[in-house]
């Protein structure tokens, strides 16, 4: 539908051509959007329409939120995201990345603002997996942290896992400020609803003193594959935007099935937009999709921007980009005070350029003050085959500079291309000079049969300066038709100056205006009567291609004397009635310019140093709109506002009150002091607003500053701020370990806040860590205990409860012990129930690791070599095999040592320690029991004596009772055999009888 704020916009923006020339466009709207008409035509509907008529940015759910300063240029994820405040408490070891920012800021309903750090600046932040995409909006993000209008954050997207660099996709009230935003594959920043997630319309985006570059586009709204949705008030002001495909995109619909769209309020404001790419600076329609319908794009203010370099149309604005699209309209476009080169065309506008398609409006344009070189201002309508039924309508071309054109400065058609029965009608042209182009200076065309019965019909031409234009076929002015059945009707051509143009400066074609009257041109058929002559129009400096007129011009003071049409300024915004003469009679002159006029009065309004736009329905901090927060019952908040005169003529704030604020919550904004009622040329005046909240949540209002500038009347704009109400007493827990802040729900334990305990062993280990409730409120907190649930909660238990209650400012402290019974992590949570209204229960993770206790390990050794446990094969090398002794009376000893390889005691617990048995353990005997420990990394030796009672092979098992896990008891098998004594032998000694 159409907003009443939007007609009222268009007004103020065309000055005095809503009254002049448009007094049906109310009519004509209300058959478009099924609204009534305006009761009696402009000058009715703007008595009755009030700055409630502006719609303000989408009310904020809950008062401004939190602060989040950006630390870090990384991006990873190890901080608390589950809210802006818990971020802020606790931001991981490498504090806040902006993409932690943006996620935590995302969890919050609140109005959040991200800055950087100063040791950020000129930093590149890293986009390796993309910025996070804004779907809940309320945000500030400002990267430009010494505030001097400069970014000093950069976002590369080369390697970006995301092809765009800002994405806002369903988020209101979002303010992108300070970025240099580079080499992504898609757009810098782009802009779209989100229907599937329930955001089919959003409003309230701003993109200022940002450089974007190397892009698709550097910045696109659109709406692909969505119907029913809509963008609303969006502004683009004072960015760099270069080395792009495109500057700004604006699309209403994309893809399938996106119908029924409206954007609306977009304002693209002293950009800077250099893009010698494939696309168009600033390109503007509704329908960009084939077979898409019903979408809308309004309200659109283009203005003080510097365009140049651009291979395709510098500014492209249609009602219908591809084959059969029907019914879209694109209304309400303000194109102003750009300076623009570009090639053949540098504005194009169209019905629509898309097959077959009909129904399809341009309505309300106005092109206004720009300074355009090589290019001219083309309008084509509708140039698709078969195209049909579009028109153009409402159109103002006023005090542009044309000059060097490589075609005709100003353009006018209906339709061409097999494109038949189309209108382009009710157009004026004022104060423009067109000098230098290649064809013609303004050419009015119809086409040939093969695209007939297009109508181009009512057109005013007056006050044109047309110089050194045209060629063999062209001139200064030409109008022409190549089909009977395309008609140019109702042109007049007054108060206009053709010198120096081809053919003669006669006015060229095969067709005639209804009305040639006061014009200096060399065409016989109309010099000598109605005002028109021809003669030198001594201009002020011909060779410096100044085409103002010198004082003693036939120009001067010898228009219509009824100055009809003429407009309020002429080029140089300079009064357009003016005594040029001095005979005492201001009479307008000839041509584009007022001889000696001022400057007219021209209203500007500031706040921060920073200007305010008129209609501004987006508040923001920089521009002093956004009074930031006040409490309920407190002092009162205010701005100094500056009301500036940049013209020389006085300028008259003409509201009673001077400054009137009205909206929803006026009451709670007022002015301390009504300013002057004039302002001099050149002059300013201030005003302070105070904001004193009556009530909690966001506040809002408008400002109407009514005056005779002849643009910008009532010069508007949106205000807000966010009320608070003192908070009762209350508690208001935190915990902490070692110090360091525990932030509620935190699940992630660390050693640095003591909720990770490290490792202890098993069955027998105990860590224990101490905590700190803090109540940082101002009522008494009460507790109701500690509690550990959920987990291995068996390991951990709470030595000491703290104090029930914890005064306003106080703290107590609390001690948990960790006595794992088993190895492993060992995980649980901490649970304080308190009466802290949003805080209860307050919980977080600990954990700790139970390392296995120490065990010990038995090795038995004979002669050094290791015996198995359970070796029953006894063997010499290790002492086993005892060998041979006589049964009886024999004794061999074997010594074994006892080692424990373990980390453990290893305790021997037989009784005996050393124990034998088998069939003849009485052969075999322990010389000394060993001890009955075993310390870890030693040993203990004992004697087995081997004493056989009988002969033969004698067996035996020694057995070794122990706490090895796997070795208990420890045994092994010992052998020996007895051997036979040999028989005993009596020797009688021999006595021999000597004789001597």
């Amino acid at each position: 539908m159409i907003h009443k704020f939007s007609l009222r916009r268009v007004i103020c923006a065309f000055g005095l051509i809503g009254l002049m020339m448009f007094p049906s466009a109310g009519a004509n709207l209300g058959s478009v959007s099924a609204q009534p008409p305006a009761p009696a035509g402009w000058e009715a509907y703007l008595a009755q329409c009030t700055p409630e008529c502006s719609p303000l940015v989408r009310q904020i759910a809950a008062p401004e939120g939190e602060t989040l300063t950006v630390t870090n240029a990384g991006e990873e994820l190890n901080g608390d995201l589950s809210s802006p405040a818990a971020l802020i408490a606790n931001p991981g070891p490498d504090g806040i990345s902006l993409r932690e920012a943006i996620i935590a800021a995302e969890a919050s309903p609140e109005f959040d603002v991200i800055r950087f750090a100063p040791a950020l600046s000129g930093a590149q932040v890293s986009t390796q997996f993309g910025v996070p995409a804004l779907e809940r909006g309320n945000l500030l993000i400002d990267g430009d942290i010494d505030a001097d209008g400069s970014p000093d954050i950069t976002l590369d997207g080369t390697g970006s896992a995301r092809d765009t660099g800002f994405l806002v996709y369903g988020g209101s009230n979002v303010l992108i400020r300070g970025f240099t935003v580079r080499n992504f594959a898609k757009h810098a920043v782009s802009i779209s609803p989100d229907p599937a997630n329930g955001k089919p319309a959003i409003s309230g985006i701003v993109v200022y003193q940002n450089d974007l570059s190397s892009a698709m586009n550097a910045v696109e709204l659109n709406m692909w594959q969505m119907g029913n949705s809509a963008i609303r008030n969006v502004e683009i002001v004072e960015n760099n935007l270069h080395d792009s495909g495109g500057g700004v995109s604006v699309h209403a619909g994309m893809g399938d099935g996106a119908s029924n769209n409206q954007v609306e309020g977009i304002k693209i404001i002293s950009n800077i937009i250099n893009n010698p790419g494939y696309y168009n600076a600033v390109f503007i329609s509704p329908a960009s999709w084939i077979g898409l319908s019903n979408n809308a794009i309004r309200d659109v203010e283009i203005r003080g921007n510097t365009m140049s370099n651009h291979i395709n149309t510098t500014i492209l604005i249609d009602a219908s980009n591809q084959v059969n699209c029907h019914n879209n309209i694109t209304e309400n476009i303000l194109i102003a005070g750009n300076r623009l080169d570009g090639q053949d065309v540098t504005i194009e506008v169209l019905s629509e350029s898309g097959m077959y398609s009909m129904g399809n409006l341009v309505n309300n344009i106005a092109i206004t003050g720009n300074l355009i070189t090589t290019g001219g201002i083309q309008f084509s309508g509708a140039t698709g085959y078969s195209a049909h039924d579009n028109a153009i309508t409402n159109v103002l071309i006023e005090r542009n500079l044309i000059h060097a054109c490589m075609a005709n400065g100003i353009y006018l058609s209906a339709g061409s291309g097999g494109a038949y029965h189309n209108t382009l009608e009710h157009v004026t042209l004022r104060s423009n000079a067109v000098y230098d182009c290649a064809d013609a200076g303004i050419l009015l065309h119809g086409d040939t049969f093969s695209s007939p019965n297009n109508t181009i019909h009512d057109v005013t031409i007056t006050n044109q300066t047309l110089v050194d234009n045209g060629n063999s076929w062209a001139g200064g002015i030409n109008i022409n038709t190549k089909d009977a059945s395309n008609t140019i009707t109702g042109v007049s051509f007054t108060n206009s100056i053709l010198w120096g143009n081809a053919g003669g400066d006669a006015i060229r074609g095969s067709l005639m205006p209804a009305v040639v009257a006061y014009n200096l041109l060399g065409d016989a058929r109309f010099t000598g009567a109605n005002g028109n002559f021809y003669q030198d129009p001594l201009f002020a400096d011909p060779t410096a291609v100044d085409y103002r007129l010198q004082a003693g011009s036939p120009g001067v003071d010898s228009g219509d004397p009824a100055g009809a049409s003429i407009g309020a300024q002429d080029l140089d915004a300079h009064l357009r009635l003016w005594d040029g003469d001095g005979d005492g009679n201001a009479v307008v002159d000839r041509g584009a310019w007022e001889l000696g006029a001022i400057a007219m009065q021209e209203i500007n309004v500031r706040a921060n140093g920073v200007s305010i736009l008129d209609g501004d329905v987006v508040p923001a901090p920089w521009d002093g709109t956004d009074f930031g927060a006040a409490e309920v019952g407190a002092a009162s908040v205010e701005q100094v506002f500056t009301i500036e005169n940049s013209g020389a003529a006085v300028m008259t704030l003409s509201g009673d009150p001077v400054v009137a604020i009205a909206g929803a919550q006026a009451g709670d904004f007022a002015v301390l002091a009504q300013p002057d009622a004039q302002v001099a040329g050149g002059g300013s005046v201030s005003f302070t607003i105070a904001f004193a909240p009556q009530a909690a949540g966001l506040r809002q209002a408008v400002v109407s500053i009514a005056s005779d500038d002849s643009d910008e009347n009532p010069f508007t704009f949106a205000i807000q701020g966010s009320a608070t109400t003192p908070p009762p007493p209350a508690p208001d827990i935190e915990l902490r370990g070692n110090g360091v802040p525990i932030a509620n729900g935190d699940n992630l334990p660390g050693t640095e806040d003591g909720t990770e305990f490290g490792s202890t062993p098993a069955g027998g280990g105990m860590v224990q860590h101490t905590f700190t409730v803090h109540n940082w409120g101002d009522a008494t907190l009460n507790l109701e205990g500690v509690a550990i649930s959920g987990g291995n909660s068996d390991d951990f238990w709470v030595v000491a409860q703290p104090a029930a209650q914890v005064a306003a400012g106080d703290s107590v402290s609390f001690t948990i012990a960790f006595t794992p019974q088993a190895a492993g992590l060992r995980q649980t949570t901490v649970r304080i129930a308190s009466d802290d209204a949003d805080e209860t229960p307050y919980t977080f993770a600990i954990q700790g690791t139970a390392t296995a206790a120490p065990l010990p390990e038995m090795d038995l050794r004979g002669n050094g070599v290791s015996i198995a446990s359970g070796d029953n094969l006894p063997g010499t090398a290790d002492g086993t095999e005892f060998g041979s002794t006589p049964a009886g009376g024999g004794m061999v000893q074997r010594t074994f040592t006892i080692h424990n390889t373990g980390d453990g005691v290893l305790n021997l617990t037989g009784n005996p320690v050393v124990a034998i048995g088998g069939a003849q353990a009485g052969d075999f005997a322990v010389i000394a029991q060993p001890g009955t420990q075993v310390a870890a990394g030693e040993s203990i030796s004992f004697t087995i004596e081997f004493t056989p009672q009988a002969a033969g092979l004698r067996q035996a098992v020694v057995s070794i009772a122990n706490n090895d896990g796997d070795e208990n008891p420890y045994t092994f098998a010992i052998q020996g055999t007895g051997t036979v004594a040999p028989p005993v032998r009596l020797f009688l000694p021999l006595v021999l009888n000597l004789k001597p």
